[in-house]
């Protein structure tokens, strides 16, 4: 077969019934997009149920009271799609709005993202006791690692705030001074009950103080630096 003649054949083979070629390729085209989309459709509707682990919160809580021995996690049983991710900020609440002081025993709720079912909630419900929140103030005293008490010539004055049961267990605030390293120190306020172990619950301001000097018979103090 010459060169001619075969350009010719192709051009025939190419040629004859065009139209229908262009559609079954396009139809062909089209249905490999389609079984893979539903092939993917089929893999989200596929699901597992997980037990997940998520920070208990309290919202709308009434101001100038706080909740004591909330749990801090709570763990969620959901069907979510095969491969999902657990969000960040997936968590799980409590109510307290209109609760001021008492004992209340409150619903345990859980907001998923899109396409999570809820199955259970463990525990459902959970027991928080509801205290005013108190203020008090303490004159800080400042400890060095060497066992060495040492007070500051100017009182610092410092408020513990929290729970007014929790506020009531603090029978001092001290802070341990790093004297390894001589010049300007940022120690750290804390308050302890009356075995000197640190009272869970209780907030202190200002929380750091700056000691610019220190030495066995003085000191002087400015509060730290925001």
């Amino acid at each position: 077969m010459k060169l001619r003649d075969l350009a010719k054949w192709l051009q025939k083979c190419v040629c004859h019934r065009l139209p229908l070629k262009i559609i079954a390729f396009v139809l062909a085209v089209l249905l490999f997009f389609a079984a893979n989309a539903e092939r993917e459709a089929q893999r989200e509707s596929e699901t597992i149920s997980r037990a997940i682990l998520v920070d208990l919160v309290s919202i709308n809580q009434e101001q100038g009271y706080a909740p004591l021995n909330m749990p801090k996690r709570v763990e969620v049983l959901a069907q979510t799609p095969i491969g999902a991710t657990i969000p960040a900020e997936l968590k799980a609440s409590v109510n307290l709005h209109g609760r001021k002081t008492g004992e209340y025993t409150i619903p345990v709720h859980a907001n998923l993202p899109k396409g999570w079912k809820l199955l259970e909630v463990r525990p459902q419900v959970v027991s928080i006791k509801i205290e005013p929140i108190e203020s008090r103030s303490f004159i800080a005293t400042l400890i060095v690692p060497e066992g060495g008490r040492m007070e500051s010539p100017i009182p610092l004055q410092c408020n513990v705030q929290g729970p007014s049961s929790t506020v009531k267990q603090v029978r001092a605030v001290t802070g341990f001074v790093n004297n390894e390293n001589a010049g300007p120190a940022d120690v750290r306020l804390i308050p302890v009950d009356r075995d000197g172990l640190p009272v869970p619950g209780a907030a202190v301001f200002p929380e750091w103080v700056r000691i610019d000097t220190f030495g066995a018979q003085e000191s002087s103090l400015e509060q730290a630096e925001d």
